[in-house]
């Protein structure tokens, strides 16, 4: 669950990494999104499977949480957290006001066996 940087212009580049370091594309169960650009979360949603009925719903926290701010990410990081428990692996996007970066965070449950001791 390390939020990896990236920008616009490297979004591809960016989920790619994501895809390949820390959970694969079929995993997510849903996508959380605040402070970025429509085109951004169209872009992760393109990077998905494209067999809809395994399309994982994507949640758009500004209109139930009001403009971004610095913390919009923390509190959509919580708030996938919190929806890990029961749905399984989160997919994260935000954009720090002002900001032209771009930040991606996964966060899954651990595995059993880790779990167990």
């Amino acid at each position: 669950m390390r939020p990896m940087i990236s920008s616009n212009a490297a979004l591809n580049l960016g989920l790619s990494q994501i895809y390949e370091y820390q959970m694969s594309r079929d995993q997510h169960r849903q996508i959380w999104f605040t402070g970025g650009h429509d085109d951004e979360s169209t872009a992760i949603r393109m990077g998905l499977p494209l067999d809809s009925t395994d399309m994982p719903p994507d949640r758009l926290l500004d209109t139930p949480l009001g403009n971004p701010g610095p913390s919009s990410g923390w509190i959509a990081l919580a708030i996938a957290m919190e929806a890990m428990r029961e749905a399984g692996p989160q997919l994260i996007g935000w954009r720090e006001p002002n900001s032209e970066s771009l930040y991606l965070c996964t966060v899954s449950p651990l595995p059993q066996e880790e779990t167990e001791s």
